[in-house]
Order: C-alpha cells, then sequence, then structure tokens
C-alpha cells in the first residue's frame, strides 16, 4: 500500500513535460535522500496499450529520466487515466500534486487538484499562476530548472505545517475562484459593470445572487433583442413600478408586475430593459417567464395560471428565499426541467412576461400591451421560422389570429396601457 507519494495526472503531451517531473522527484531525493525515503511518484496518464505518436516520444524522455537519476519500478507508479472520482481520492492523500509544464493556457488539472486539497508545485508557465500568490496558494518553480524546483519543494516539506497550509489556501482558491458558482459571479459582476448607471452601486450580496442565477437560468429560447421602442416603454413604465415598489402599505411584499399581450409585442424584451433600469435605482427585479407554464392549447387554458399564481403568491412574500419554477429551453436537447430555482433574496421586482398574464390574480401591476400581429407578419415569420424551420406557418397564423381576439378582451383588466407607439399610460 502506498501511503506517501507525490502525483502527476494529465495528458502525456510534450507540452506537459512529464519528464520534468521525473527529474523533479530524481533531484528531491538527491538533495534529501532520507526525507524521501518511502515517497514515490505516481504518474498518472498515457495510454500504456496503445499509446500516440506523442505519447510515444514523451514515454521515451520519461524513460531515459528514470534512468538518469537512477530510479526503479519501486520508485514510480504508473496508472492509465482515471475517473475523477478516482483523481480526487489520490490528489485527496497525496503529498504534492505536480506540475511542470512548458505550456499550458490554463491548468484544469491544478485547479482540480487544488480543490481536491492537494498541496501543489505548478510551472511558471501555467496561466492558471495568474491568480496563485507563490508559497502561500501553490509552490511555482521554473519548468526548465528542476534542481531549483525540487528545492522548493524540499524546503516546504522540511518546515512543518507548511504543505497543510498551501493546500487550505489552494483549496480555498479553488473554491472561491474556480467553481461555477464564483465564474457565474464573476460574469454577473462584469456585466453589471457595464451596465451601471450613476449612483447604481449593488451590495456584493444582491451581485451575488442574481449574478449566479444570470449564468445558470439558460435563456429559455431565443435571446431578447432590445430596440429603441422596448426601451421607450420600459422608460415609461418605471415610475410606475418604482412607485408601486415604495408604497409603504405594502410593506414586506414583493411587487409583481405583469406584462400581457399577443406574442411578439414586446413583452420579454421590455421586462429585461425593466430589469437594467430598476438596478439603475437601486431596485432588484428578477423575471418569471410565463412561457415556462405552456400547455397545449388556445387561449388563457394553454397556460398552467394556477401553478403561476402560486408560485406568484409565495414570491411576493418577502420572507421566500426562492421559489422553484419549470423551465423550458429551446436550445437544450432535454428542454424541460421541473424545478429551477429562482433566488429572491435582495429581490423587490419580480416581472412576468406572458401572453394571458392578465387572468393572474396575484398581480400587484397589470400591464396591457397593445399590438396587431397582422402589422408584423413578416416580423413574426421571421422569429417563428428561425426557432423551428419545418413548422407549418399557416397554422401559426390561425392561431394567432384566435390569440389577438381573446387578448382584447384582457385589456379592461390592465392598470397600464402600452400603446402600439410604445407610450406609457394608465387605463
Amino acid at each position: 500500500m502506498i501511503s506517501r507519494y507525490l502525483i502527476y495526472f494529465g495528458r502525456f503531451s510534450e507540452a506537459k513535460n512529464v519528464p520534468g517531473v521525473v527529474k523533479l522527484f530524481g533531484e528531491a531525493k538527491r538533495l534529501d535522500p532520507r526525507l524521501m525515503e518511502e515517497i514515490k511518484l505516481v504518474l498518472v496518464g498515457g495510454s500504456p496499450g496503445d499509446p500516440l505518436p506523442e505519447e510515444v516520444s514523451v514515454e521515451k524522455h520519461v524513460a531515459d529520466a528514470i534512468t538518469e537519476y537512477r530510479l526503479t519500478n519501486d520508485d514510480i507508479v504508473r496508472l492509465p487515466s482515471q475517473p475523477w472520482s478516482v483523481l480526487a481520492v489520490l490528489a485527496h492523500h497525496c503529498l504534492s500534486y505536480i506540475g511542470m509544464q512548458f505550456m499550458e493556457p490554463f491548468g484544469m488539472g491544478v485547479a482540480e487538484a487544488m480543490a481536491a486539497s492537494a498541496p501543489v508545485v505548478i510551472s511558471r508557465e501555467a496561466g492558471i499562476t495568474k491568480w496563485i500568490k507563490d508559497g502561500r496558494d501553490a509552490i511555482v518553480v521554473d519548468p526548465g530548472d528542476s534542481c531549483a524546483a525540487a528545492r522548493k519543494l524540499i524546503g516546504s516539506m522540511r518546515k512543518e505545517g507548511a504543505l497543510k497550509k498551501i493546500a487550505s489556501s489552494g483549496h480555498d482558491l479553488a473554491l472561491d475562484t474556480f467553481s461555477w458558482k464564483a465564474i457565474g459571479i464573476r460574469q454577473g459582476e462584469i456585466i453589471d459593470s457595464l451596465c451601471k448607471a450613476a449612483g447604481g452601486n449593488i451590495p456584493r450580496e444582491k451581485r451575488k445572487v442574481r449574478a449566479y442565477h444570470r449564468a445558470v437560468f439558460t435563456w429559455r429560447g431565443d435571446p431578447p433583442e432590445i430596440k429603441p421602442r422596448h426601451e421607450k416603454a420600459a422608460k415609461g413604465l418605471l415610475p410606475y413600478i418604482i412607485e408601486q415598489a415604495n408604497d409603504p402599505r405594502r410593506k414586506g411584499k414583493r411587487t409583481i408586475v405583469v406584462l400581457g399581450g399577443e406574442s411578439g409585442a414586446g413583452k420579454t424584451e421590455i421586462a429585461e430593459y425593466l430589469r437594467y433600469l430598476l438596478r439603475s435605482e437601486k431596485i432588484q427585479g428578477v423575471t418569471i417567464a410565463g412561457d415556462s407554464f405552456f400547455k397545449l392549447a388556445v387561449g388563457p387554458g394553454e397556460v398552467d395560471l394556477e401553478r403561476l399564481d402560486s408560485i406568484l403568491e409565495n414570491a411576493a412574500d418577502r420572507g421566500a428565499k426562492e421559489v422553484f419554477v419549470p423551465s423550458d429551453c429551446r436550445q437544450l436537447g432535454s428542454r424541460r426541467y421541473a424545478r429551477v430555482p429562482v433566488a429572491l433574496t435582495g429581490v423587490d421586482v419580480v416581472l412576468v412576461d406572458l401572453t394571458y398574464g392578465l387572468a393572474l390574480k396575484s398581480a400587484t401591476l397589470k400591464v396591457f400591451l397593445e399590438s396587431d400581429y397582422r402589422k408584423r407578419i413578416a416580423a413574426v415569420k421571421k422569429r417563428n421560422l428561425a426557432r423551428d424551420p419545418d413548422q407549418d406557418f399557416d397554422f401559426i397564423l390561425r392561431v394567432l389570429e384566435i390569440e389577438h381576439r381573446i387578448i382584447q378582451g384582457f385589456r379592461d383588466q390592465a392598470d397600464i396601457i402600452v400603446t402600439s407607439d410604445y407610450e406609457a399610460r394608465p387605463r
């Protein structure tokens, strides 16, 4: 049983400099034979049964390094490529992960080793060193100088607790910087910095929640193409929403804004631009897509309004930290997810874009978009055929005609009308 070992796992390519890993190990044994006694080097990777041409060359240089340092089979343990569940265990229990890459755009193996709480020796040529502080998060070395690299490793091994501290700091770095959640947060912060208006500073906790869900909540179909008319409507609606959100009589309640109107009227685009405008007012909004509650029918019955109403009633309570909604994504093979979390911590306004949304009972503010699909036939056809080139567009037109007639009956239930000229005014 191997109890003390250094490890490398990854591809056996020339850029990875696997022979350099062997040389570092050999130099360490020369520098301090007593300290390195019974410590082995585990090399994971390659294709022992059917090596690629590049691997044949690398294997020859590995064999030369083994010969140069008079290492034996007792010193080197070879394993074929392993699943991550095995690598994580091996990395967690190793003395150190060794990376001597000549060239590495990032260093996924290094990040994975750090995430598994392995202390890491890493080449200064690896892109991941941009985030690493040498001696704190990892030991950064020159891949062309195996002796100097071995000295740095031996120095840390001699110092009691040094490798343990490096492992702990590297683990924290991996979670805080390289996890999917951390990446999502950074992406959201970049978007916020681009969208931030004067005075629109956003507390970090709000940024974290919004950024994470922006990254993981896949757009359900078509990215919104926001045009000047949508901006005009959103700017007109903004004062009404702010008034509702700041209404002292609604203390303890979130504002539920529903945008209703026929397909292609601009509900989604206006809702998305409203979220941007609300951020500049230090009000956080989140959108729940009504299309995700779609059922096979025509008219209000095509949407599970009862379920959506129940979710919105929960969301209206400021004590609710999250709700779960279905997600419908045309761009993913699986398309449908039954329960996707929507974080509500810090959220002030919930926006719902839905054709028959004015039928919802839980809305605080109902907005009706005046529109006539017959004036937008070309645009409607382009959008629908982009989604599904094989669809029967004549059938779609018949459905839109039925929808147009039905939707007019909801106009009188609106609090705010957005006219065909995209002017917002009270009904």
